[in-house]
């Protein structure tokens, strides 16, 4: 001021704390089996505002959604949302699944929200062509398929029944059966 001296004043401290976002998650589908692709969906707001910042990361039963390189997926916050599509694998076990998002942003506090979604038991289908046979030992090979014709994986225990009498119980790995039984039988159709 042309009137007065100049002066400062001292240092002062001001405490700015991080603001407190808000979540909301969905999903179209809250009931899958193993191959489902779903859309999880967060929503992150500042009270009644849509936010257009931060991320958001997406966790199922406490493990992180990572990509084919093992990196993290992280989606971006625009107009409110942020989104993944993710694939469950097939052969998952039936149980109910806890997913999470969790938002992250410089200046909000890390915020976190969680749904259910149910896996159901698949449906498998067992191709099998009919057998004719004239030994005392026959050879079964069939293969056990998901829903969209996929081969299930992992190894499964698989019951040969012949007119609902069990004669074998043997593993399936990859959906693959391939073993050999007794059929000293008489000549004649039979339910395998």
């Amino acid at each position: 001021s042309s009137q007065y001296a100049s002066s400062r004043s001292d240092a002062s401290t001001v405490n700015v704390t991080k603001r407190t976002a808000n979540m909301q998650l969905f999903t179209e589908k809250y009931n899958v089996i193993g191959g489902t692709n779903v859309t999880f969906t967060a929503i992150v707001l500042d009270e009644y505002t849509l936010l257009n910042d931060g991320i958001v990361i997406f966790k199922i039963n406490g493990q992180t959604i990572k990509d084919n390189n093992g990196k993290n997926i992280q989606a971006k916050v625009a107009n409110g949302k942020a989104s993944i599509k993710y694939t469950f694998a097939y052969g998952i076990s039936a149980k109910n699944t806890t997913i999470t998002a969790v938002y992250s942003n410089s200046i909000y506090e890390r915020a976190e929200t969680n749904i259910s979604v149910y896996i159901n038991k698949s449906r498998p289908i067992i191709n099998i062509t009919p057998i004719i046979t004239t030994t005392n030992k026959t050879r079964i090979t069939a293969n056990i398929v998901e829903f969209n014709g996929q081969p299930i994986k992992f190894t499964t225990q698989v019951a040969i029944k012949i007119n609902r009498q069990t004669f074998a119980k043997v593993n399936a790995v990859n959906g693959i059966i391939d073993v050999t039984i007794n059929t000293k039988f008489k000549s004649g159709t039979y339910v395998l």
